[in-house]
């Protein structure tokens, strides 16, 4: 059942470019999340050891001719990294996928809420929030942590109360969402907006 605590570790977000300039910091893990076929940016192959967490899947949250979904499996690993990085006492967790608004912080959201042993749903958005303000999380990723987390919809809930304050407060970024791949995460914006 959700909690009211947050997760045990820093979490940052940003798009491939920070990455690439190594304008990251020196994180304790990096998740890093491309499209398949993307090579891994060469900042993260240079002696990270096993501190990178590499997944590859489109930017999809409804089946897409030629996109690979994000995954229940996908999903798993990572509640089971956030979980993980809590008990190894990791200070900071760095998240990111090609622009830094969905894939990576819908992961930023499973990965803090894993490591907090479920924060409220409401209170981790708000901290996705303060972390990365131009946010938008893949909502299929977000609706199947919300299954193996226990959430029991509250974080699906909360997640779209949160997609309709994004749109009043950044209409150009919920035009983005409209028309992405083909308008497939069109429902995802609140009418209106």
């Amino acid at each position: 059942m959700p909690s009211d605590s947050s997760a045990p570790f820093r979490v940052t977000v940003s798009g491939l470019r920070t990455v690439q300039r190594s304008r990251f910091g020196r994180p304790g893990h990096v998740v890093s999340i491309l499209d398949p076929g993307n090579r891994t940016p060469p900042p993260l192959r240079r002696g990270n050891g096993g501190r990178v967490t590499r997944m590859a899947f489109h930017d999809a949250v409804r089946p897409v001719r030629g996109k690979q979904l994000p995954s229940a499996a996908h999903i798993r690993r990572l509640i089971r990294l956030g979980r993980r990085l809590a008990v190894a006492r990791c200070r900071h967790v760095h998240v990111h996928c090609y622009q830094g608004v969905s894939r990576s912080t819908a992961a930023a959201l499973i990965v803090m809420a894993a490591g907090s042993g479920g924060a409220a749903a409401a209170g981790l958005l708000e901290e996705l929030d303060r972390i990365r303000p131009k946010n938008w999380p893949n909502s299929r990723m977000v609706t199947l942590a919300d299954r193996q987390m226990g959430y029991r919809g509250s974080l699906s809930a909360a997640l779209r109360t949160h997609q309709r304050r994004k749109a009043r407060r950044d209409p150009s970024l919920a035009r983005i969402i409209r028309s992405h791949s083909f308008g497939h995460r069109r429902h995802e914006v609140p009418e209106g907006a």
